[in-house]
C-alpha cells in the first residue's frame, strides 16, 4: 500500500474515532427553548438536561406560560414521590429543635427577632421581640382585651405564653386618637425571656443565644421537611400524575393565618403550576446566575454567553438524584433595541407587572454600563 494512501486512511480513522466517542460519551438531551422571545432581552435561552438523568416515568415538559424565558414542569407518573429540592447554605436548626409538625414563623434569640418570610430564609424585625400582636385578633380601633394561650419553643423545650392582651384607645384631643397596648402574662417566663413593653406592640425578647421559636402546628409532620433528608427542604412533590407545591406563606401579613394549614403542609396545584422558570431557577440551583441581559442598544457583535452546565438535586423516593444540564444562550433575533422608550411589559410572567419584573424592567440608561443578571 502507498504511503500517501495510509495516511489518508490513519486520518479517517482517527476522525471516525472521534465522532464515535463523542456519541458514546453524550446523553440525549431533553430541550426546552422560548418559542417566540420578547424583544427585551440580548438573548434567546434553551434550557436542556441530559434525559438519563431524569428517574423512569419522569418527564420534563413545556409549559404554556412561555413568554419572556424557557417554561418547563417536570411529570412524574409513577407511584414513587419525585422531590424538587432547594439546599440552604446552612441546615436551619429549627428542622432538628422542633416536632415534626410545627413549623416555625417568628425567632427571638440573643436582643433580636425575625421573621421567616419563606421557609429557611429569616428577616429582621425592627422591634428586640416576637410581637404576640400578630398571632391575635383585635378590632380596629376599639378598645379590647384578648385571652393569649399559646405554644413557644425555647430550643427543643416547649413553653406555654399565657395571659391577655390589652388595648385601649383613648381621645386625648377630639381630633386624635391614642393607642395604647400591653401584655400580661399569667406566670413568670424562664430566664433569659423577658416581656418587652416598650415598643407600641409589646413583645417577647429573648436574651440568650439559644433561639425562641414560635410558629404553626400542623396536623401531621411537615412534608416538605420530613420526607426529604436533613440539609434539604423540598419545594414540589410530584406523584401519580399529580403535583404538590410546599404551602407557603402559612400566615397572613400580620402573623395569622386566614385559613386553616394543609394536614401536611402541601397543597395539590396544576402540574403548570410547578414551572421552572429562569425566574425561580436559582432557588432549585443555588449556585446559578443567569448571564441574561435588559439593556438598550445591544451591540451589533454582542457576544453570547458560553454554555452554562447545571446540576440540580433531586429525590426520587428515598434516592438522591442529580439532574444534570445545561443553558444554551443565542442572539435573541426579535431584539428591540428601542424597548427602552416604551411602557416597559413583564417578561417573565403573563398579565399585570410583578415587583420583580417591575426591578428588571425599569427604565434604561442608553448605553449599557454593566450587564443585569438574574
Amino acid at each position: 500500500m502507498s504511503r500517501p494512501l495510509l495516511w489518508i486512511r490513519r486520518i479517517a480513522f482517527v476522525r471516525a474515532a472521534a465522532v464515535i466517542g463523542c456519541i458514546v460519551h453524550s446523553a440525549p438531551l431533553v430541550a426546552i427553548t422560548i418559542r417566540t422571545p420578547t424583544p427585551d432581552p440580548w438573548f434567546s435561552v434553551s434550557f436542556e438536561i441530559e434525559k438519563s438523568s431524569l428517574p423512569p416515568g419522569v418527564e420534563l415538559k413545556r409549559a404554556d406560560g412561555d413568554a419572556g424565558g424557557f417554561a418547563a414542569y417536570f411529570l412524574n407518573s409513577t407511584p414513587t414521590p419525585f422531590y424538587l429540592v432547594t439546599t440552604p447554605s446552612t441546615p436551619p436548626s429549627w428542622v432538628r429543635d422542633l416536632p415534626a409538625n410545627v413549623i416555625p414563623t417568628y425567632m427571638a434569640v440573643s436582643g433580636a427577632a425575625f421573621r421567616m418570610d419563606e421557609p429557611g430564609k429569616w428577616s429582621r424585625e425592627a422591634g428586640p421581640g416576637i410581637p404576640v400582636e400578630r398571632f391575635l385578633r383585635l378590632p380596629p380601633s376599639v378598645s379590647a382585651t384578648v385571652d393569649l394561650e399559646m405554644d413557644a419553643y425555647l430550643g427543643n423545650q416547649k413553653i406555654t405564653l399565657a395571659g391577655r392582651y390589652i388595648r385601649e384607645w383613648t381621645r386625648p384631643t377630639p381630633t386624635m386618637q391614642s393607642r395604647t397596648d400591653r401584655l400580661e402574662l399569667s406566670s413568670a417566663l424562664p430566664a433569659p425571656l423577658r416581656v418587652d413593653q416598650t415598643n407600641q406592640d409589646p413583645g417577647i425578647v429573648n436574651d440568650g443565644p439559644v433561639p425562641l421559636y414560635t410558629g404553626t402546628v400542623l396536623a401531621k409532620p411537615v412534608g416538605w421537611v420530613t420526607e426529604v433528608p436533613y440539609g434539604f427542604l423540598a419545594m414540589q412533590k410530584l406523584v401519580e400524575g399529580k403535583s404538590y407545591s410546599r404551602e407557603w406563606p402559612l400566615s397572613s401579613g400580620h402573623g395569622r393565618r386566614e385559613a386553616p394549614p394543609s394536614a401536611d403542609g402541601w397543597r395539590e396545584v396544576r402540574v403548570d403550576e410547578t414551572e421552572l422558570t429562569e425566574r425561580n431557577f436559582e432557588t432549585y440551583v443555588p449556585s446559578f446566575k443567569f448571564q441574561q441581559i435588559y439593556y438598550d442598544n445591544r451591540p451589533g457583535r454582542a457576544k453570547v454567553p458560553d454554555l452554562q452546565p447545571f446540576e440540580m438535586t433531586a429525590f426520587y423516593g428515598t434516592r438522591k438524584i442529580i439532574i444534570s444540564g445545561r443553558i444554551r444562550y443565542g442572539l435573541n433575533r426579535n431584539y428591540d433595541p428601542h424597548a427602552g422608550q416604551r411602557q416597559p411589559t413583564c417578561t417573565s410572567c403573563t398579565g399585570s407587572m410583578c415587583d420583580e419584573c417591575a426591578k428588571i424592567n425599569r427604565p434604561r440608561p442608553k448605553a449599557p454600563r454593566h450587564s443585569l443578571t438574574y
